[in-house]
């Protein structure tokens, strides 16, 4: 097997299956820490996320059989990136809702301690759909819903968590 192979091929491949198999373990670690649900979202089609996994695959088997130059390194850890952000969707979108310790918004994992502050309308000028949070490190977060009367629980099942 030639050094091209190994690299362009076989790492990356190796990477995809240490996440595709890895990540239902992540959920359920982080559903252990989650405790009860208190508000279930709407649940979402992860439709996309299996079409970005197939897509990720012919990507990699493309860098194989075609050569594209200094892209060869790129192009299989796009695959890389793509099965990772699909597989955390299509694991984390079933279980989408607000839970005792962390809320859950698509495939974003977001905990109560982190919290700083909400952000009303009137100081981020966001639509009613939106949910904005400063947390204690990093930027500010932005959470969309489906709905406006999604939100509204939400906001208000935060507040009582924060206060």
């Amino acid at each position: 097997m030639s050094l091209k192979t190994i690299i362009f091929a076989v790492i990356p491949f190796c990477l995809m299956i240490i996440i595709s198999v890895g990540m239902p373990f992540y959920r359920i670690s982080v559903m252990k820490k989650a405790g009860n649900k208190v508000f279930a979202l709407a649940k979402k089609n992860p439709f996309s996320s299996y079409f970005t996994t197939g897509i990720a695959f012919i990507l990699l088997l493309l860098t194989v059989k075609i050569d594209f130059g200094r892209l060869n390194f790129v192009i299989p850890l796009c695959g890389v990136l793509g099965i990772f952000i699909a597989t955390r969707e299509s694991t984390f979108y079933p279980v989408n809702g607000i839970y005792e310790n962390l809320m859950i918004v698509g495939s974003d994992i977001f905990w109560y301690k982190d919290i700083e502050k909400i952000l009303t309308e009137e100081e981020s000028n966001h639509p009613d759909y939106m949910i904005m949070i400063k947390p204690k490190k990093g930027r500010i977060r932005q959470f969309t819903f489906d709905n406006a009367n999604e939100a509204t629980e939400v906001l208000a099942i935060l507040k009582k968590k924060c206060d």
